[in-house]
């Protein structure tokens, strides 16, 4: 019990009480009306304290993902600054896009290994709420791969970092107060008063991804 206080308070986790804690320790009872074993709650306790760590890490990867994300796009900035790059609006409107997102805004990932290479693989999770940002958030990954104007830059190993049609979904609550133009327009009609939420009245215009991130 005490390892599952010591774990940090997520998002996906609301803040617990001590009372909280010392019910998960009491022996649950099935719905045949069998009480669980002593062996079977040190089991359950186990999990969840997996989870938690599991959430954890996938919090301070997307801490860590969105500051990363900002500061390559911010360098490429001053470098399409100096050679009076005609795409530097591309640039630009990059930036706004992840500071509108936010971390919250920036999707969690799992983490699985090639079964070949034994590689580190990060898994995309769905963002319900976000409007469809696949293309332009690769864009950035693409800048510290092999060949990229970032590949050496300083803490630049290159993550893999896939993408599914099916991925699991997060079970993050949409933010408050934050631009109209950065939701799903079909996910909107379907939970903006299950939400009720509330939103900035700042304008984001996007861009054709077609025309820019090919």
């Amino acid at each position: 019990m005490a390892v599952l206080q010591e774990l940090p308070q997520l998002e996906e986790f609301p803040i617990r009480t001590q009372a909280y804690f010392e019910d998960m320790a009491q022996p649950q009872v099935s719905a045949s009306g069998q009480e669980e074993t002593l062996d079977q709650v040190r089991s359950r306790l186990t999990n969840a304290a997996d989870m938690r760590e599991k959430a954890a890490r996938r919090t301070t990867r997307r801490a860590a993902r969105y500051k990363r994300r900002l500061e390559d796009v911010q360098a490429i900035i001053k470098i399409k600054k100096l050679e009076r790059a005609t795409d530097l609006f591309v640039w630009k409107w990059l930036e706004q896009l992840i500071l509108l997102l936010g971390p919250w805004g920036t999707s969690s990932d799992d983490t699985e290994y090639d079964c070949k290479t034994l590689a580190k693989i990060y898994v995309a999770r769905e963002l319900p709420w976000r409007r469809n940002v696949v293309a332009p958030m690769k864009r950035i990954e693409d800048l510290r791969k092999p060949g990229g104007p970032l590949e050496r830059s300083r803490g630049s190993t290159a993550e893999l970092r896939v993408y599914r049609k099916n991925a699991v979904k997060s079970s993050r609550d949409p933010p408050m107060e934050r631009s109209k133009d950065i939701f799903s327009a079909a996910w909107l009609e379907e939970n903006d008063q299950k939400y009720l939420l509330s939103f900035s009245e700042q304008k984001f215009e996007f861009l054709d991804y077609d025309t820019f991130f090919s």
